[in-house]
């Protein structure tokens, strides 16, 4: 898994190291690079729907892979019985998420919204078949834990700021593209469903034989009206 992060209004080169607080390989100020990267550390070590069962790290593959890149350690919250003897209300304690290291705190940065070169990076990474993610985020200071558990999610995610992006290459498992020529051997239609972006599909598609590589594929767009 690599990660960019946005530097001097464009999005900076892959990193494949999330230590906190390391060098930035850019010409852009260095401390104003680290706050970034640090930013997108946080990201990828809190946003995600991780559990711990049974000391193992359970959820969604692509969450548990980009959690374990952080070397974070994460450890279960929940509810707790009452701290009062005959209260009816539980205590909500929070899942935390631990770095190895104590960085240096974190500070608000003077973030561009959107990078020049964000659709022309986005199309040449799904064009490849990696999967890309972007991350955003907004600054709360005053905001306690109880309050941020009753916020609802459009208010959660609205003003957001750009950071950058995570980028994942998920291989096609060995048997893949040798299953899928069986089947169009013997007239069976294969059919994707999924979620990732059309480019990234179309990529994967042609990767496995799904699509042949000269074969025309046309990218629908809604247009109002």
């Amino acid at each position: 898994m690599d990660w960019m992060f946005l530097g001097c209004g464009l999005l900076s080169d892959l990193y494949s190291d999330v230590t906190l607080g390391s060098p930035a390989a850019s010409t852009c100020d260095t401390s104003y690079d680290r706050k970034k990267r640090d930013v997108l550390t946080y990201i990828m070590a809190t946003c995600h729907s991780l559990r711990v069962v049974d000391g193992e790290l359970l959820g969604d593959p692509l969450d548990v892979k980009m959690f374990q890149f952080t070397g974070w350690s994460y450890q279960e919250g929940g509810s707790h019985g009452p701290e009062q003897p005959g209260s009816k209300f539980e205590t909500i304690m929070p899942s935390i998420a631990k770095p190895p290291a104590i960085s240096e705190n974190l500070r608000r940065g003077n973030f561009t919204v959107m990078p020049q070169d964000f659709e022309d990076l986005l199309n040449q990474y799904t064009h490849k078949g990696y999967r890309v993610i972007a991350c955003a985020a907004r600054y709360e200071q005053k905001l306690s834990w109880m309050k941020v558990q009753k916020m609802t999610r459009g208010d959660a995610e609205s003003d957001l700021e750009f950071i950058g992006f995570i980028i994942f290459e998920n291989k096609l498992k060995p048997t893949s593209t040798e299953t899928i020529a069986e089947l169009n051997q013997a007239g069976i239609r294969t059919v994707m469903c999924t979620g990732d972006n059309i480019l990234t599909a179309i990529s994967v598609a042609r990767e496995c034989g799904m699509v042949s590589k000269s074969e025309q594929c046309f990218i629908p767009h809604i247009v109002e009206g």
